[in-house]
């Protein structure tokens, strides 16, 4: 990790009083998540746990579910979305991070089948109940 994202990692575990709680790349997983959220949600009143898929997970650290401009952490809120507006716009955000200084095309093409196995049929491979929970959503979102 570079000393620029580093110093960004530091003051945004100090910001979430994160620093003596989790190791470094677990801050900057969820470092990664937020700026992603953040960048398409411009809000910081969410909680990076609601977007956590689990340690089980393969592939995916982070999933965030926006339906008209809510993020959404259930069936249930999307019902309500669906009740209250009549459409659903969503975007889905999937978030990997690697605290590596090297990029590699193996571990984006590793990335890219994750995502493209979640929103496959078949995908009981994810065992983690985050995991189920976003692949419920999905599926939901889906079926509509």
């Amino acid at each position: 990790m570079n000393i620029i994202v580093r110093s960004f990692l530091k003051e945004f575990s100090e910001n979430f009083g994160l620093t003596s709680k989790y190791t470094e790349s677990d801050r900057f997983e969820f470092f990664s998540i937020y700026c992603a959220v953040y960048n398409e949600f411009r809000s910081t009143s969410f909680n990076i746990h609601d977007m956590l898929t689990g340690k089980a997970t393969q592939g995916i650290d982070g999933i965030a579910i926006l339906i008209n401009n809510k993020l959404c952490t259930s069936v249930q809120e999307i019902e309500d979305l669906i009740n209250i507006n009549g459409f659903l716009d969503v975007s889905f955000i999937m978030i990997q991070s690697k605290t590596s200084d090297k990029f590699e095309g193996t571990d984006l093409g590793s990335f890219v089948d994750w995502v493209k196995y979640f929103f496959s049929a078949e995908n009981d491979l994810f065992s983690s109940d985050n995991m189920k929970n976003f692949i419920d959503m999905k599926n939901y979102i889906l079926s509509i």
